[in-house]
């Protein structure tokens, strides 16, 4: 019982973080209110914060858990000690420290991505044709269409088509999107790949992998003597081809994915 209500608690927390860093939020008495301050008791309006960083989310929940937890749910799980030191890191985001229910949470986050997301992935071709993410969509099609090069038997490509999804090496891939974006006059679009990285992520046009970033390591062997490493992007293959039949056939070669915890060291190299 005690495991089942960390999972839910690790589960609920988990992103709450997002309300204390990615938004501003004014009551009408003109002062700005936070989570910790309690419950919103005035009307309010809120903006997004420019330049948000996704890897806050998970640390800054912890400054917001105990606002929405009982002390008396918390009493009760710190009576538990192996537990408790597993969802105090969850609690901090921690969860490649957070053993067992680290990895509950973490694949659970990722299941529910990959179903309200991925598993729609039309929602974001039938979004209005101004909004940025019918418009990033869009240009990731035509740059995969008319310029990136997939499952090159004999080396290096753009990305590999396998049946788990469509792998893109990040940089490279965010580069050419932010050019063509700018090229046809779309306006706000970050200048630096991990602000670009979290728009993706935002719009629900990558899938995050099992920490809930954007940012994926795979290893490519094309099992005649060449492979190699790259950080890469995920997407769901019915983001670009809505049809299945039009899909190029999967990569012959193999791709694995390395553990998530390994891509936060090389993130800001791709900065």
């Amino acid at each position: 019982e005690a495991w089942s209500a960390a999972s839910a608690y690790g589960a609920l927390v988990h992103d709450l973080g997002k309300i204390a860093v990615d938004v501003q939020v004014e009551l009408a008495d003109g002062t700005n209110w936070h989570p910790w301050h309690g419950p919103l008791d005035q009307p309010y309006r809120f903006k997004y914060v420019k330049g948000r960083d996704y890897r806050l989310h998970g640390a800054a929940s912890s400054l917001i858990y105990a606002n929405v937890i009982s002390a008396e749910a918390l009493d009760w799980l710190s009576g538990f000690p192996e537990l408790w030191a597993q969802l105090v890191f969850a609690f901090a985001g921690q969860y490649e420290h957070a053993d067992i229910l680290g990895e509950i949470v973490s694949q659970a986050d990722q299941a529910s991505v990959a179903q309200e997301l991925g598993g729609n992935p039309g929602r974001a071709m039938s979004a209005p044709k101004q909004s940025i993410q019918r418009q990033l969509a869009e240009g990731l099609r035509m740059l995969i269409s008319e310029k990136f090069k997939l499952n090159q038997p004999d080396g290096p490509s753009d990305g590999w088509l396998t049946q788990d999804g469509l792998w893109l090496v990040s940089k490279p891939a965010v580069d050419q999107l932010r050019a063509h974006l700018l090229s046809q006059g779309i306006e706000h679009i970050p200048t630096s790949n991990a602000p670009m990285f979290n728009l993706l992520q935002d719009q629900a046009i990558i899938q995050p992998n099992g920490e809930g970033k954007a940012i994926w390591k795979a290893s490519i062997d094309n099992g005649r003597g060449w492979k190699n490493t790259f950080t890469v992007l995920k997407i769901a293959p019915a983001l670009i081809w809505p049809n299945a039949t039009e899909r190029p056939e999967a990569y012959t070669g193999t791709l694995t994915v390395e553990a998530a915890g390994v891509v936060e060291e090389v993130e800001q190299a791709l900065v």
